[in-house]
């Protein structure tokens, strides 16, 4: 369930941002490419199933809020990685270099600015 709402949420915005910018919609992709190498997802899966267990449904509500957390918590790895200078995650070497390239001032913020001014995934 999140991963979908994820994927549709993603695959939006990347539309979007293509058509503003093609070095803007070139970021997005290596943002969307990054966010589904994989990964336990621990933390919105957590937060879906104790909002299941206190409501006893999974809406749609939550869902955008675990896909966020998800958003989120990327764009830590993200900043994580440059600061490391780690050129590996999940497998294949990072497009983190690609994603600083492609703004001065790092996707991180892009991506996290991009969350607070959107509606809902």
């Amino acid at each position: 369930m999140i991963e979908e709402r994820l994927a549709a949420f993603l695959e939006n915005e990347t539309r979007e941002a293509i058509e503003y910018s093609d070095s803007i919609g070139r970021l997005y992709n290596d943002l969307r490419e990054y966010i589904f190498r994989g990964g336990k997802r621990l933390a919105s899966c957590s937060t879906l199933f104790a909002y299941k267990g206190f409501t006893g449904e999974a809406d749609s509500r939550i869902l955008d809020v675990c896909a966020g957390i998800e958003l989120y918590r990327h764009s830590i790895l993200i900043h994580d990685d440059l600061v490391d200078e780690d050129e590996l995650r999940r497998g294949p070497a990072l497009s983190t270099r690609n994603i600083l390239n492609c703004t001065t001032t790092g996707s991180g913020p892009v991506w996290l600015s991009s969350q607070a001014t959107s509606s809902t995934p």
